[in-house]
């Protein structure tokens, strides 16, 4: 009889087992369920929305105004990041357009109050409107974000009042920029794009100090100029070219090289051995170089390192005066194996970008 009673103690326990636990994985499954079906909803509702938005904001960057359209404050995030990917890739008017088709809408207040009291990814877009509108009523809890511990919230931050007051973001910015080695240097490099020419002006000021106190940073800093469409040769570059024992200090100058008339100090570089001086002087040949750089581009074929002589075989490819003849020429006449390859190897990409 006791063995009878353990036994049946034994199965209620277990049928109670089976009965809670099959109510749980119901109840997961629900959830699973509901939370699909959510997300379902929601990416719905931001097609329609971002569909909305382009009927709206397309005609409007092309000059014809529309009446804005009504948005919810669950869709605000979701509508200003539309307007905010309209404004990081078009420049000039169009831009101001995106500002004046905004501000159409009078949605300054709920964005300052997200600003405020969001979430740390309303916050992030609230930061990125309010900065690309030059709103100077988010100055201060802009300043508030710019302590945040995230580095993305405090960049974010940072930029936003660069764009709104540059001036007097310089006292308050360019000493963090120099603080905060955990901003993403891409980013950096993007906000010194798109900063007003002030500000630009006073981060090269900065450099020219750093350049004379020889700070630890300085080519931490350097890395973050970019000079692809300028035409306007940088100061400190022939400071650091005529001054600098240092290779990376060289080689970050050389990359800032961006006039012909900065030849002459690319060309006293031409003794230097390291590779990487080596590396930056092809790519400046490649697009200023002269019929008499030539000879050293094609000393440099013969180098050990396999970047060197990739980039001369690149930038002796697109100098003007080096047609096809001459560079089937150039390749008959390699006597080190490494150089012809490196050269058929460029002559090659180049033959099926032109078939392309």
């Amino acid at each position: 009889m006791e063995f009878v009673a353990l036994s049946d103690f034994r199965v209620i326990v277990a049928f109670w087992i089976g009965v809670v636990t099959t109510i749980i994985t119901v109840i997961m499954l629900l959830e699973v369920l509901s939370m699909r079906l959510a997300l379902m909803f929601r990416e719905k509702r931001n097609r329609r929305l971002k569909q909305s938005v382009l009927q709206w904001l397309i005609p409007f960057i092309a000059g014809e105004k529309r009446e804005p359209p009504k948005v919810a404050r669950r869709d605000l995030s979701a509508f200003l990041y539309q307007w905010i990917h309209f404004q990081e890739i078009l420049r000039g008017e169009s831009k101001q357009r995106l500002n004046e088709a905004l501000r159409s809408c009078a949605l300054e207040e709920q964005i300052i109050k997200m600003l405020r009291k969001g979430s740390f990814e309303e916050k992030l877009i609230a930061a990125t409107t309010l900065g690309h509108l030059g709103e100077k009523q988010a100055w201060e809890p802009l300043l508030v974000l710019l302590k945040k511990p995230s580095p993305l919230m405090s960049m974010t931050a940072a930029r936003a009042l660069v764009l709104i007051d540059p001036e007097n973001a310089q006292a308050i910015v360019l000493p963090l920029i120099i603080k905060h080695r955990d901003w993403m240097p891409t980013r950096l490099a993007l906000m010194l794009k798109q900063a007003n020419p002030l500000f630009q002006q006073a981060f090269l000021a900065q450099l020219d100090q750093d350049a004379v106190e020889t700070q630890p940073y300085l080519l931490r800093l350097m890395r973050l100029l970019d000079v692809e469409n300028s035409n306007t040769p940088i100061p400190l570059v022939k400071k650091l070219l005529t001054s600098s024992d240092d290779p990376e200090l060289i080689a970050s100058s050389l990359r800032l090289v961006c006039h012909p008339s900065e030849l002459a100090l690319v060309r006293g570089k031409f003794d230097n051995n390291h590779w990487a001086v080596q590396v930056q002087i092809a790519a400046i040949l490649g697009k200023l170089g002269k019929p008499q750089d030539a000879h050293y581009l094609v000393s440099l074929l013969n180098s050990e390192h396999w970047w060197v002589r990739y980039r001369a075989a690149k930038a002796l490819v697109k100098l003007p005066f080096i047609n096809s003849h001459a560079l089937k020429k150039l390749i008959a006449s390699r006597t080190d194996l490494f150089a012809r390859d490196i050269l058929l190897q460029i002559n090659a990409e180049k033959e099926r970008r032109c078939l392309n």
